[in-house]
């Protein structure tokens, strides 16, 4: 066996150094195009996600407005049956010129609107009753009465999402046929009341009657479009 002379020895270093270096070149740029490759395929990811979270909400959106446009023609197909196929609230209504529709409406307003229901107490349905004479009318305030329901109108948790106003009457009365006359008219009254308690206490020739009640109202219920940011 020859020994490599110094000539061969340094040719065979240079032919190992340029391999290596192209070894080297070439697994920089291997190296190089899968990590441009995984960028790009992380970056299509992450918008194909984000399309399809779009995409998501549009549904949701259109599957809302299917909805609400379903109700609304159902809303509408409801209201013409009752204005033209309702004798029994065309009867009492409070006005002939009102539509039907008007006296559910009466019967369970979207406020407590305390003012017209202390006026209506007072000078419609306790008024010309025989006998007996209001001597005090309170109606608690929202504030005081409806605060705490009024927040969880939107839950659902209080009776079929409606609110209530309490109202006291002290009434001085001469005879027990007042008093019915009374109840009757708060029993027949259009607006929808509740007596939780009736007080009578007597005193010689008259008899001195608490009654507390409560008014029904049902918040109006608003539709609104809004805008919603679909975070990628």
């Amino acid at each position: 066996m020859e020994t490599p002379t110094k000539e061969s020895s340094i040719r065979k270093r240079q032919q190992i150094f340029k391999a290596n270096r192209m070894m080297f070149l070439w697994v920089a740029m291997a190296s190089a195009v899968i990590g441009f490759a995984l960028i790009i395929s992380i970056s299509l990811m992450q918008r194909i996600i984000y399309n399809q979270k779009v995409i998501g909400e549009k549904n949701k959106t259109y599957s809302t407005l299917a909805n609400n446009n379903k109700k609304v023609s159902q809303l509408e197909d409801q209201i013409k049956t009752i204005n033209y196929s309702s004798d029994v609230l065309k009867k009492l209504r409070a006005k002939d010129s009102d539509d039907p529709i008007q006296v559910v409406l009466d019967a369970l307003p979207s406020d407590s609107n305390r003012l017209a229901l202390g006026s209506s107490l007072q000078n419609v349905l306790l008024a010309n009753i025989p006998g007996s004479s209001l001597e005090s009318m309170k109606v608690e305030s929202t504030a005081e009465a409806g605060s705490v329901k009024k927040s969880t109108a939107t839950t659902g948790t209080v009776e079929n999402n409606s609110l209530d106003v309490t109202f006291t009457l002290k009434i001085n009365s001469g005879s027990e046929d007042s008093i019915r006359e009374m109840l009757t008219r708060l029993e027949k009254s259009i607006r929808t009341f509740k007596v939780t308690n009736v007080k009578i206490e007597y005193s010689l020739d008259k008899m001195n009657v608490t009654v507390t009640a409560k008014a029904y109202y049902e918040p109006a219920k608003v539709v609104e479009l809004t805008e919603k940011a679909v975070k990628p």
